[in-house]
């Protein structure tokens, strides 16, 4: 960090220490250098879960307190659902989340099984992205 840096924040200079006192001039030289750097952009990648009830259903209400429970849940888990639908056919729900890894979405498919429901997550990547893997 330059001396400038360090005035402009009104720091003082590392001489200006006592002996034994360089770690925290380090710490707070490597805390300043975070705050100062420009974010990193964190991309989550996205998973589809198919869902099936595991019996029917009785009571719409209490479906509709499970699905917020389960967003809760993923939350938790450091997912986060981004959309859902009831689909016609083999299963009964897609749910599309982002997760910042692959734990992370096992986790929170684990959480949807919690609920009640049988699932198969996969994870998903947009045609262009696909394209370009092919490519290379």
């Amino acid at each position: 960090m330059s001396a400038s840096v360090r005035f402009a924040l009104g720091l003082r200079p590392r001489a200006f220490y006592a002996p034994g006192t360089a770690t925290r001039a380090t710490l707070l030289d490597a805390a300043i250098t975070t705050l100062l750097s420009p974010p990193v952009l964190r991309v989550m990648a996205k998973y589809v879960s198919l869902i099936k009830l595991r019996g029917p259903v009785q009571n719409v209400q209490k479906m509709a307190s499970v699905w917020g429970d389960l967003d809760t849940e993923v939350r938790e888990y450091g997912a986060e659902l981004e959309q859902s639908y009831a689909i016609l056919g083999e299963y009964d729900f897609m749910v599309i989340m982002e997760a910042p890894d692959r734990d992370t979405a096992f986790r929170a498919s684990l959480a949807i099984e919690n609920q009640g429901f049988d699932s198969q997550t996969m994870e998903i990547i947009p045609v262009e992205d696909f394209a370009d893997l092919v490519e290379d």
